[in-house]
């Protein structure tokens, strides 16, 4: 990848906490992590906070992490359209991260928590991405799964993020 040695973030979302340094008389200042969080968007959430204060978040791309997420399979349809397409969407998509359905509350009860809480919440923790995001779960993660229960987990955490309040 062509980059330059340091790329300021602007969206919320593309910036992890794994492998982060901070600033931790910035993030006392700001009020810290949102602790009832527990898993998703706990990175999204202290990156809100960061940026409504007008503090910045520098990325150095002159040094990486490999991180997976949850057990991952390949999906060979999104391989085969990332090696002909050479988009960048389908590299994201041809392998998909199954998670547990406790993941999958979190993520929905968290994503909901931070799309109501901060204004510029991030282009990927919308209402239409989200849900996308977990039709595509529905969509390849192993036959064996539950879609039932996976969805009644989904739908749990979306009602349950007044509790996070």
């Amino acid at each position: 990848m062509h980059l330059d040695d340091i790329t300021e973030i602007k969206d919320p979302i593309d910036c992890i906490t794994s492998a982060c340094l901070n600033n931790v008389k910035v993030v006392r200042e700001i009020g810290g992590y949102t602790e009832k969080l527990f898993i998703d968007f706990v990175d999204t959430d202290i990156n809100c906070k960061v940026l409504e204060n007008n503090y910045k978040i520098i990325r150095v791309n002159t040094t990486y992490l490999v991180q997976q997420m949850g057990n991952a399979h390949k999906v060979p349809f999104f391989e085969f359209l990332q090696k002909v397409t050479k988009k960048d969407v389908f590299r994201r998509m041809k392998v998909a991260n199954v998670y547990t359905d406790q993941r999958l509350y979190y993520s929905a009860r968290n994503s909901r928590y931070v799309r109501n809480t901060y204004k510029d919440h991030g282009k990927r923790t919308g209402v239409a991405f989200m849900f996308a995001y977990y039709c595509y779960f529905t969509l390849v993660y192993p036959m064996s799964r539950s879609r039932i229960k996976m969805w009644s987990s989904i739908i749990r955490g979306h009602r349950d993020y007044k509790k996070i309040i």
